[in-house]
């Protein structure tokens, strides 16, 4: 049944009168006791009394009626509503997530953005279940989902000034690292391969300012990302490594993607 008619029941159980019914549906008042009467033939049914008052019929017809027009009003709402659910890997939020904001204003003004910061595994799943619209992750993207590149992401050593990065390899230290299942936790163990440096005692955590912050009070080492604040007493020498950090995301409905990334380049390169 076209639904049309549902709202056609429903408006004259409301106005309890034909003639203002047809009047506030802008239809005739012929037509719509036709759409009435043809709907009770298709059902077998009778609908009102002779007062519009409901049949016992009536009163099942407009209580399904009003949820399934309720339902269709909510999904259209739905469907139109200018939201987006983006996420981002919880360290670069308070480092990229300004400049985000403001290339997604740039593109619309008028939406209205929905934030969530978590593990880039957690956001990448929730893009793939459609939770997210886009996430602002580093690489590998485990998935098959869309990517654009917004920058490439140099990664340093961080380590007590007093340390010589000539003479790592010549002692055991302290070691920053990632908990297991972090991107940058494999990264790092290979990092710390390539400066031949040997390890004494491994401290772990689960975000990157925490790592960063405890190079002094630990007298350690860690890898860090080039973006990381610089702290006083800490030295940070870049690494010949390097991982990509991606928009990543299912489909491009809900925002021009190819805008958003030409303001946030604009941007970044201020």
């Amino acid at each position: 049944m076209d639904t049309i008619n549902f709202k056609y029941v429903l408006e004259v159980y409301r106005a309890r009168n034909i003639t203002e019914a047809a009047r506030n549906l802008y239809i005739s008042q012929p037509a719509l006791s036709q759409a009435i009467k043809r709907i009770e033939k298709n059902y077998n049914i009778k609908l009102f009394e002779k007062d519009y008052s409901l049949t016992r019929s009536g009163e099942v017809f407009v209580h399904y009626a009003s949820e399934i027009c309720n339902s269709l009003n909510s999904l259209e709402k739905k469907l139109n509503s200018k939201e987006l659910n983006i996420g981002i890997s919880q360290f670069y939020g308070k480092y990229l997530l300004n400049d985000i904001l403001i290339a997604i204003s740039k593109v619309d003004p008028e939406i209205k953005v929905h934030i969530k910061e978590e593990k880039s595994t957690v956001l990448e799943e929730e893009v793939l279940k459609g939770n997210l619209d886009i996430c602002f992750i580093p690489e590998p993207i485990y998935s098959k989902l869309k990517t654009k590149v917004l920058f490439e992401e140099k990664l340093v050593l961080g380590f007590p000034e007093n340390l010589n990065i000539d003479n790592l390899a010549e002692d055991k230290y302290n070691i920053l690292s990632m908990a297991k299942g972090h991107k940058l936790r494999d990264l790092s163990d290979e990092i710390f391969k390539d400066f031949s440096i040997k390890t004494k005692d491994v401290f772990e955590a689960t975000n990157l300012d925490t790592l960063n912050s405890l190079i002094l009070t630990k007298n350690a080492i860690a890898v860090l990302p080039q973006i990381i604040e610089r702290l006083r007493g800490v030295k940070y020498v870049e690494t010949n490594f390097k991982r990509n950090f991606c928009m990543v995301y299912k489909n491009s409905s809900k925002i021009d993607i190819n805008s958003f990334f030409e303001n946030y380049k604009l941007l970044s390169s201020m």
